[in-house]
């Protein structure tokens, strides 16, 4: 008995440190697939319909809080021709504050949604990116929020 229950910690001990490896943990919504990480990005995944959930991480320097990391992407994301459509406080999975910045633009003529969602700790940033064209975004929204909602930082 106590060997098993040593092995179930053990096991239970090398998944958790598999998921964080790469400095967080995320779910993949049961209607997309996820893709190979690709550039920035530490993980991707896509729904048939082109709607992109994508996470990148970075260091946290210069160290700046998350207020200055949400006015640094606003700046990006304006300079682009995105516009802001709103925000709001979001927590992740293990209780770090982020915010959540939502956008549109138009691509190829048709209105497009962004999100971007930043958790920021003493040590790093993540940054939780999720787009498409918004009559196939709003088809998936509840699972791209349950997705973020869902995230371990």
């Amino acid at each position: 008995m106590k060997k098993t229950l040593t092995s179930i910690i053990f096991g239970a001990l090398l998944l958790a440190q598999a998921g964080c490896a790469r400095g967080f943990d995320i779910n993949t919504p049961t209607s997309f697939a996820e893709l190979d990480g690709s550039g920035d990005y530490e993980y991707r995944a896509t729904s048939a319909e082109g709607v992109v959930i994508g996470v990148r991480t970075a260091e946290n320097d210069p160290k700046g809080n998350l207020e200055f990391w949400k006015a640094a992407m606003g700046y990006e994301l304006a300079r682009r021709g995105y516009s802001k459509q709103g925000e709001s406080e979001v927590k992740s999975a293990s209780g770090t504050s982020g915010v959540q910045l939502r956008y549109s633009t138009k691509h190829q003529g048709r209105p497009h949604v962004f999100w971007a969602t930043l958790f920021v700790t003493e040590s790093k940033i993540v940054v939780v990116e999720a787009g498409g064209d918004v009559e196939h975004f709003e088809k998936v929204q509840a699972q791209v929020s349950s997705a973020i909602n869902g995230i371990d930082v």
